[in-house]
């Protein structure tokens, strides 16, 4: 079985692709295994919740780092993120809302979004990769859509109708108190 991990590995590590938007990613190769997980827009994670609803126009986005493998197939313990790369479009025009290119950081909780305004109602798609001392995770995706952020946006028509008297609609009750 370890025989066979390691067979693995090195298909993968061998198919990996090597990344030049950065110095630090230079020599960092993306194993398809490695990828963030238990990603969260706004403390909500995206895997158990489906149609994420946010309500402010600066979420937060968090995640955890992936185990990672030595060359023999065993866990390397002590792994840290040196830095991430998230991407947010609109989900329908494909119209890039930010941008954040690579930032060295060790911090992967709470990164504020810190691009274009969000516009009511409207489903965008998150892309987050992170990038640790050995490895260059795949692209995470995730959708989420926003919420109707004025009153301008909340528009109605009434479903009863004209000809009813709003005093026909109502009734007058007596309530008495009774002893016991």
């Amino acid at each position: 079985m370890l025989v066979l991990q390691i067979v693995l590995l090195l298909i993968l590590q061998s198919n990996s692709v090597v990344s030049s938007d950065h110095d630090i990613a230079d020599n960092l190769s993306s194993p398809t295994f490695i990828q963030p997980h238990h990603v969260r827009i706004q403390h909500i994670d995206v895997t158990t919740h489906p149609d994420i609803v946010i309500d402010t126009h600066t979420p937060h986005f968090s995640w955890q780092l992936a185990n990672e493998y030595d060359d023999d197939g065993h866990l390397i313990r002590g792994v840290q993120q040196v830095g991430y790369h998230i991407q947010v479009h609109n989900h329908v025009t494909g119209q890039s809302m930010w941008n954040s290119d690579y930032v060295r950081s060790s911090s992967s909780s709470h990164i504020l979004y810190k691009g274009m305004p969000f516009t009511s109602d409207t489903r965008y798609t998150v892309m987050i990769k992170y990038y640790s001392t050995k490895y260059e995770s795949q692209w995470y995706t995730a959708h989420f859509r926003t919420a109707l952020f004025s009153l301008a946006d909340w528009t109605g028509q009434w479903i009863g109708s004209d000809d009813i008297n709003m005093n026909q609609l109502r009734t007058t009750v007596k309530l008495t108190s009774m002893a016991i």
